[in-house]
């Protein structure tokens, strides 16, 4: 009866918790698992280190096909490895979203340290992923916009050393006011990027 009460507090908390989780017997059979697993996967397979037909579709993050045997919680199955850190991406099996997960897993031994399975915890990293290219996006566009105004303001004034006394009143005046509107467009650009940082 302890037991039972200790295993079902143990489904709470396992339930409860937001990262997904696998638990699988020496065989790759999985025998504990919870919502959090379901939602990201869509189905939870039945023995991890099989092809079978409920397997999930996993690739690494260039795309490559991840097989089951290559997969973190396999690894910790049948090599006692421990994977920290991996980063894969599963297709949901509902909907066929592609999920970007952050994966760790390791080996588990029962009293007479031999194999026991072993246990993955993964999260969703969807909005690291977004965020990740929004940045990217964000850097690139920016440097495009830096060189705009760089440009502007290194010709006027190469044109004002090299012309010199030789440019009259009215072309200088111009020169310089570009000059001067693309370093308030620079000194723009630059405070918006450390408000960014600073929003970071």
């Amino acid at each position: 009866a302890e037991a039972e009460a200790g295993l079902a507090r143990l489904r709470q908390v396992v339930d409860a918790m937001p990262e997904g989780i696998l638990l699988a017997d020496a065989d790759g059979y999985v025998y504990l698992h919870n919502a959090a697993a379901a939602q990201i996967m869509g189905r939870v397979p039945v023995n991890v280190l099989r092809n079978g037909s409920d397997a999930l579709e996993v690739r690494r993050l260039d795309g490559a096909a991840c097989a089951p045997e290559e997969q973190p919680l396999a690894r910790a199955i049948l090599g006692h490895e421990e994977v920290r850190g991996e980063q894969l991406v599963v297709t949901n099996a509902v909907t066929g979203r592609e999920v970007p997960i952050l994966v760790n897993s390791v080996p588990l031994s029962d009293t007479s340290d031999a194999g026991a399975g072993g246990v993955a915890v993964f999260q969703d990293i969807t909005q690291i992923k977004d965020a990740e290219q929004l940045k990217d996006e964000f850097l690139s566009l920016v440097s495009h916009e830096l060189r705009t105004p760089l440009t502007t303001i290194q010709g006027g004034s190469q044109l004002l050393l090299q012309a010199g006394a030789s440019l009259d009143g009215e072309t200088r005046h111009e020169i310089l006011t570009d000059m001067a509107n693309e370093t308030r467009r620079l000194a723009t650009l630059i405070e918006n990027m450390v408000q960014l940082a600073n929003i970071r």
